[in-house]
């Protein structure tokens, strides 16, 4: 006698019976999941929930989440600040312009945070990171075009213009402008 096969693959089984309770996950239970994953701004958590869940619960299940802890846009910001600045050297606007329009981080909080990743890592040094890297992988810049492409990657990973120009300027006095 040969087992019996199931009418299903397995992956449609167990899709199945998640989609076939009546109720599904709570606002709450589907929060936790994604927290357990990686930290979530409140406003993040909202936008995830919206699909499935109504406004009520969303913030029900946030305010609970507050109470224990779990969610903390302060917090949120700082570690997101002090993360961008090391792993991708971006400078404070960079941070400010993700926090505030991906995030929705309130400027308190966004104040607090630049001033978090400043004492992680000043901008300055995040800076010396971008000019570094560019001159380990493709030497000093020898071209306008070149020198404009380093410029440019430095403002759009968010540092200011007089700094960038500052760092810059051995490379601006030694061009050979006549070149290109």
């Amino acid at each position: 006698m040969s087992p019996s096969k199931p009418d299903k693959p397995e992956f449609e089984r167990s899709r199945s019976k998640k989609s076939s309770s009546p109720k599904g996950k709570s606002a709450y239970m589907r929060a936790v999941g994604l927290l357990a994953k990686r930290a979530h701004s409140s406003s993040e958590l909202r936008r995830k929930l919206k699909s499935r869940h109504s406004d009520a619960e969303i913030e029900e299940a946030l305010k609970k989440l507050e109470g224990q802890g779990f969610v903390d846009d302060a917090q949120f910001a700082a570690q997101r600040a002090c993360l961008c600045r090391l792993d991708k050297a971006w400078g404070d606007r960079r941070i400010e312009l993700d926090l505030q329009q991906r995030h929705q981080i309130k400027e308190r909080d966004l104040a607090q945070a630049l001033e978090a990743a400043e004492a992680e890592q000043p901008e300055q040094q995040a800076l010396e990171r971008i000019v570094q890297n560019w001159l380990r992988l493709r030497g000093e810049p020898s071209t306008v075009r070149d020198l404009k492409k380093l410029h440019d990657r430095c403002l759009r990973l968010g540092h200011r213009p007089d700094r960038v120009r500052s760092r810059l300027d051995a490379f601006f006095r030694h061009l050979d402008w006549d070149a290109d």
